[in-house]
């Protein structure tokens, strides 16, 4: 039953009678008395994956718009709900409440929301920056944890170069050609442990770049699969590597919203 339905049949009225944003205001985000630093609203997850598993894009949109229009944030977009969608999203593939086709789509325009919701990189000020590789090992089909990672990162003033290939021959020369600090991959189930060993294995022969990983399957630090650093989610990723490596974090000029 749809988020209408369900609020329809306990106030037994019709759900056609209800606006979207004025039952969001009223109801769900008046539990988000501190809408950045706030508690995650399922009622605002599930209307939102709800959009994205009809495959209307225009729809999906259409719904953060109204999210931001009352209140909600960038980053707590950014941060909290869009990883919460797309948890929300697996969690019902594995129910069999959405098939796999509906999930695939979902998580493609998913993507696409992300990529329109992310405000333009801050121009690193002065000194050389940091810079991180981050890549998508061989088999690993999710790539929104590495474009979630690749906007913290920017947002603090790094400079983030993406490989999304899963191709070892081309992650080697990415390695070889770029002059990079570090080299990032993500990992969410465990059927996907082989590539990422084989990846950190391509890197480590190829260069003495550092190596970390992060994702859905790296619950503690100690998760390391091989790698120098492992950083489990909710983690503050680019303080995480400045403090491990010795990094200093760069002042950057914002270009876009905050």
């Amino acid at each position: 039953m749809s988020l209408m339905g369900l609020i329809a049949r306990k106030s037994r009225s019709d759900a056609t009678a209800f606006s979207l944003p004025h039952v969001f205001a009223e109801r769900a985000l008046s539990e988000l008395s501190g809408r950045e630093g706030g508690r995650i609203n399922p009622f605002l997850v599930q209307k939102f994956c709800d959009h994205l598993v009809t495959g209307d894009g225009g729809a999906a949109d259409a719904y953060v718009d109204t999210l931001r229009e009352l209140g909600l944030g960038t980053e707590r977009l950014l941060t909290g709900y869009i990883p919460a969608a797309a948890d929300a999203l697996g969690i019902g593939w594995v129910e069999d409440r959405i098939t796999f086709s509906q999930v695939t789509a979902a998580m493609g325009a998913l993507m696409a929301v992300t990529r329109q919701v992310m405000p333009p990189p801050r121009s690193p000020a002065g000194r050389r920056p940091p810079r991180i590789l981050l890549s998508r090992a061989p088999g690993e089909e999710h790539v929104l944890g590495l474009l979630l990672a690749s906007h913290a990162l920017r947002q603090q003033g790094w400079l983030v170069n993406m490989d999304l290939s899963g191709d070892l021959y081309h992650l080697r020369a990415k390695v070889l050609a770029e002059d990079v600090d570090i080299v990032g991959f993500g990992i969410t189930c465990p059927e996907r442990l082989n590539g990422l060993q084989a990846a950190i294995k391509v890197v480590r022969n190829s260069s003495k770049v550092r190596i970390v990983v992060g994702g859905g399957l790296v619950a503690a630090a100690d998760d390391k699969f091989g790698a120098d650093l492992a950083i489990p989610r909710h983690a503050d990723i680019a303080m995480t590597l400045s403090e491990e490596f010795g990094l200093e974090l760069i002042p950057t000029a914002a270009t876009g919203d905050p």
